[in-house]
């Protein structure tokens, strides 16, 4: 089988493009399959069966109907049976079967560089372009599926949700007091991480010390950042932050030492307005730590009772939801319970296999076998 991978440069890519990308080539070589790089018609080898195609957008300026045309000229010229999508942009003109990741569908009203920005027709606003009948698309969640069918029934969708790494799990008692150990001071912490701008990781530093004003204790709040623009003014912000001392910023981290925060918090702030943000609260499922997310029908989806839900991403509602966390241990344990039954339905070794059978029953519409 002849696959073609069509997506955006890595910097460009959604968090739904990533994981279905990641999520197909794992599965490809795993199979012994090739995952080869196509940028023109002299990159297709001699031997192309049993390969993964990549084709990726690397010039962030050229129009979608140039990158149509020099996918259109690549998938013909390496025979590939079919494509998935993941640029955000359906190519009318491609005459392989594609499947299309549907990514932003909380976007229900045109904003720049949205999925629904390019969906809605410039000729009669709040229309959406009509895309072909029985066109196949994948969503992350059921929510997505069905506001998505509500606006289009000609799209035919299946749900590959996120999932985690294998590495995110429970850790034992001996395993967490080692971790906090060597991130927290041997101290009790809530966990953060997100996507949100500096103004909201302010509010969420604010919501902390109130917090900390209600408890008077040793609790730490553990920050895992990216490197971003503001980080330096943020960082000089904060040497004369009151709570400073209970204050930990971890820029680095490896995904084996970040399962462990994960395992051993307290509870994790999910500071995200993204609903596609979905694959750390799938993380927090798999530690059975207790979460503390936006209010957002995706994240309602994956998290159900596992989750405390926020309003905004403000002072006020932080400060709550911490401190509901907090006093009230029963119901934490509780939220963990409600984790590790909802977890059951993200499984990565399921998806992997959904995702393949969904492609390979796109490139053998007569129902042909291929050996796995």
């Amino acid at each position: 089988m002849r696959i073609g991978l069509i997506e955006l440069a890595a910097n460009e890519r959604g968090y739904y493009a990533a994981y279905l990308s990641s999520l197909l080539t794992d599965y490809a070589l795993w199979l012994g399959y090739r995952v080869h790089t196509l940028h023109t018609i002299k990159d297709i080898p001699v031997e192309k069966e049993n390969t993964v195609y990549l084709i990726t957008k690397e010039q962030a300026g050229l129009q979608p109907l140039f990158f149509e045309k020099h996918v259109r000229l690549l998938l013909e010229h390496a025979g590939i049976n079919c494509c998935l999508n993941l640029t955000g942009h359906y190519f009318k003109k491609i005459k392989q079967a594609q499947i299309f990741a549907l990514q932003d569908i909380h976007l229900l009203v045109p904003e720049k560089h949205s999925f629904f920005s390019r969906l809605y027709s410039s000729k009669k606003e709040n229309t959406l372009q009509k895309f072909p009948a029985g066109m196949q698309a994948l969503a992350y969640a059921e929510t997505v599926k069905e506001t998505c069918c509500t606006l289009q029934p000609s799209v035919s969708i299946q749900v590959v949700p996120f999932t985690a790494s294998p590495e995110m799990k429970e850790l034992e008692w001996p395993d967490k007091i080692l971790v906090k150990a060597q991130y927290a001071g041997n101290k009790e912490y809530f966990l953060c991480m997100g996507d949100v701008a500096e103004a909201e990781f302010i509010e969420i530093i604010k919501g902390f010390s109130k917090f900390k004003k209600w408890q008077q204790s040793s609790m730490q709040l553990v920050l895992v950042l990216d490197d971003t623009a503001w980080l330096e003014t943020f960082m000089e912000k904060l040497k004369s932050y009151r709570y400073k001392d209970d204050l930990v910023i971890i820029q680095e981290i490896n995904e084996t030492q970040l399962a462990g925060l994960f395992a051993s918090a307290y509870g994790f702030l999910h500071a995200s307005l993204t609903a596609e943000n979905l694959e750390p609260i799938v993380s927090s499922l798999q530690c059975a730590v207790p979460l503390i997310c936006m209010d957002l029908p995706a994240y309602r989806e994956y998290a159900g009772e596992s989750a405390l839900y926020m309003e905004s991403l403000t002072l006020t509602e932080v400060s709550k939801h911490l401190i509901g966390l907090y006093k009230n241990e029963n119901y934490k344990s509780q939220m963990a319970a409600h984790a590790r039954t909802a977890v059951v339905r993200y499984q990565r070794e399921t998806e992997k296999v959904n995702l393949w059978k969904i492609l390979e029953t796109q490139s053998n519409p007569a129902g042909e076998q291929h050996d796995l």
